[in-house]
């Protein structure tokens, strides 16, 4: 399999089977956050990805499909052959967006169109009610886009060879690449794998608006140095239980594929319980009572039982 990411900065090495397995568990302990391949021959190609030093995602391409492969497995699969390990560092939103791409399908055949029609079509897409993942090729660089599902996106990952971009930056150099043509493929889940989405998308609206009102609520009291503590945080709690949910200052992108209501509901409420368990270890529990019954007051009933056990 080729990489998704041929032109994206990277360092790579000639490494033994024998050492995969210690590399990689540098790599977790190192907390890194990237794609990581490896090749051996004509064994097909291997990836790797990590969050914080968490492990995301790992598989392999086998014929047509590309087949989930325990981490502990993949020294064998190398034979004890010289293999190549390729390390491309990447921002947290561009890991969940490979795993995406690695675990979903494509909606329709790749389009090939111009750079300057990107827009109109990303928000298009936006507007649809599914969760998807943009993949961009241009001869000499790639991007990615995470839509929510009714959401317009307000970051990418631009890869070219110098550079990674990500966040409002990276959307708007996907938007700006001077190539004129490009291959663009739509990444879904598939729809008899996941709850209906007409049932997700008040919680999934709800939960992203209360934990936006109370991180910023708290980033008012405490500053940014903090509240990037508090973020990072609540990323590990999220990354640790496999859900594709990221969280910053500016939004909450949720693009996790949930196959019952239940399972959104028991997420939100894990998360929401560590965002207030944090926020009173700082600022005690009685400021941090207020800040959640305030972002809890705009909900209705229904939808604040789902979220916060209340």
């Amino acid at each position: 399999m080729k990489s998704l990411l041929e032109h994206a900065p990277s360092t790579q090495k000639q490494v033994s089977s024998a050492k995969v397995r210690t590399l990689l568990r540098n790599y977790q302990d190192d907390e890194r956050t990237g794609m990581v391949e490896l090749t051996s021959g004509s064994m097909p190609l291997i990836t790797v990805l990590l969050i914080e030093g968490m492990l995301l995602h790992s598989g392999q391409q086998i014929a047509d499909t590309y087949q989930p492969v325990p981490l502990k497995k993949i020294p064998d699969l190398l034979h004890n052959a010289k293999s190549t390990l390729r390390i491309v560092p990447l921002p947290a939103e561009g890991v969940r967006a490979l795993k995406a791409i690695f675990t979903w399908s494509p909606l329709k055949p790749p389009l090939s169109g111009k750079t300057s029609e990107l827009p109109g079509l990303i928000n298009t897409w936006s507007a649809s009610e599914e969760s998807s993942v943009v993949y961009i090729r241009w001869p000499d660089a790639a991007g990615l886009v995470l839509l929510p599902g009714q959401i317009p996106p307000r970051t990418g990952i631009h890869i070219a060879t110098q550079k990674i971009q990500g966040g409002a930056k990276g959307l708007a150099a996907i938007h700006n690449h001077a190539e004129g043509t490009c291959i663009v493929t739509r990444y879904a889940p598939q729809r008899d794998t996941i709850v209906s989405h007409a049932q997700l998308v008040p919680l999934r609206l709800a939960f992203a608006s209360a934990t936006d009102l109370v991180i910023s609520s708290y980033e008012y009291l405490m500053g940014s140095s903090m509240t990037k503590s508090l973020i990072n945080h609540l990323n590990v709690q999220a990354t640790a239980n496999g859900w594709d949910i990221k969280f910053s200052t500016i939004e909450v992108v949720d693009t996790h594929s949930f196959t019952t209501l239940e399972a959104a509901q028991q997420a939100y409420q894990l998360l929401t319980g560590a965002l207030e368990k944090y926020i009173a270890l700082v600022i005690g529990q009685k400021l941090a009572q207020s800040l959640m019954n305030e972002s809890l007051s705009t909900l209705p009933s229904d939808i604040r039982q789902s979220l916060f056990r209340k």
